[in-house]
């Protein structure tokens, strides 16, 4: 349901609200919206522009923060938690295998993510799970390579190292 709108202007700020989070899959503090994102929202929606003192007060308000849970609940989206984390690894894990690039596993995530309505978790959160997820799959690789050898084939590789290529920063 959405929230009562006191004032046409409070509307506006609303609507513009909504297509940011619907746009970007997460919150972002009203004043750290790109001024070409709310330019292109109220171009788009037919809204009229706020200027950027109106855009910080109308962000420093009460109403804001409760346009947030207005928001969520009419996208229905669901805040980012254990569960969410959790959807996150496994979606990743089970490509970590197939997928050599961590940026197709940071991307399946965030699909997922998007799939079962959750928030999206901001970009340290995924790429840190990539990495983790990459590592343990290497050392997976590794562990049913060094199974598989002889001492011999063990005692020819002794030394060799894999580099990984593909860190996100």
């Amino acid at each position: 349901m959405l929230p009562h709108l006191h004032t046409l202007e409070e509307g506006d700020f609303f609507r513009k609200y909504v297509k940011t989070v619907q746009k970007l899959g997460f919150f972002i503090r009203v004043v750290d919206v790109p001024e070409v994102i709310v330019i292109h929202i109220a171009k788009k929606a037919g809204l009229p522009m706020p200027t950027k003192e109106e855009w910080k007060m109308y962000s420093e308000t009460r109403t804001a923060k409760r346009h947030f849970r207005f928001i969520r609940d009419y996208l229905q989206l669901r805040p980012f938690d254990h569960e969410a984390h959790q959807i996150l690894t496994d979606t990743m894990s089970k490509l970590a295998f197939s997928k050599d690039d961590p940026a197709d596993l940071v991307n399946a995530a965030i699909e997922e993510l998007i799939r079962q309505r959750y928030e999206l978790p901001v970009y340290n959160t995924l790429k840190d799970a990539a990495n983790d997820v990459r590592n343990k799959s290497y050392r997976a690789i590794h562990h049913q390579i060094d199974h598989v050898l002889n001492v011999e084939q063990k005692k020819n590789r002794k030394g060799a190292r894999y580099e990984r290529k593909h860190k996100l920063f």
